[in-house]
């Protein structure tokens, strides 16, 4: 056996490992549940879009995350007639107290999302004053006001 066929061995060892695993399908919810939370951001922009109030563009993100390994997952970009950006990007999915986080940011200005369950999202902001973490509920129009601070 050549080297080159011993390390393409060793290689798919690994991977038939990780497709075997608990990771594979952690990956694969995860990159779901995120497919499944931009669809509704799309959706909900449709109408900005229509009255060409903000370009929505999808972009390709190459993530790795100890646990799950590389992946490939799907973000978007937020464009006003002024030219501010907006980017929604997912960040990981293992994350302390939520199973995943998908963060909102305008320059320095950002908007947290966790999710506590499958398809059930939160905005997640620290509350300094209490030296807390605060939730509300991730609906269209949680999603419009945290866009109107970030545009602020």
């Amino acid at each position: 056996m050549t080297a080159k066929e011993s390390v393409f061995s060793l290689l798919k060892r690994e991977k038939a490992d990780e497709e075997a695993g608990d990771s594979y399908r952690q990956k694969q919810e995860w990159i779901a549940a995120l497919g499944k939370l931009m669809a509704q951001v799309r959706k909900w922009l449709e109408s900005a879009e229509v009255e060409t109030l903000l370009t929505v563009e999808e972009v390709q993100l190459e993530l790795r995350e100890p646990g799950l390994g590389a992946y490939t997952a799907m973000g978007l970009q937020l464009t006003t007639p002024h030219g501010k950006v907006i980017h929604v990007i997912p960040k990981g999915r293992f994350v302390v107290g939520a199973s995943g986080r998908v963060d909102i940011e305008c320059g320095p200005k950002k908007a947290v999302l966790v999710q506590v369950e499958p398809g059930a999202w939160q905005f997640a902001q620290l509350a300094a004053a209490q030296g807390r973490w605060t939730f509300k509920d991730f609906n269209e129009e949680s999603f419009w006001e945290a866009l109107n601070d970030l545009l602020a």
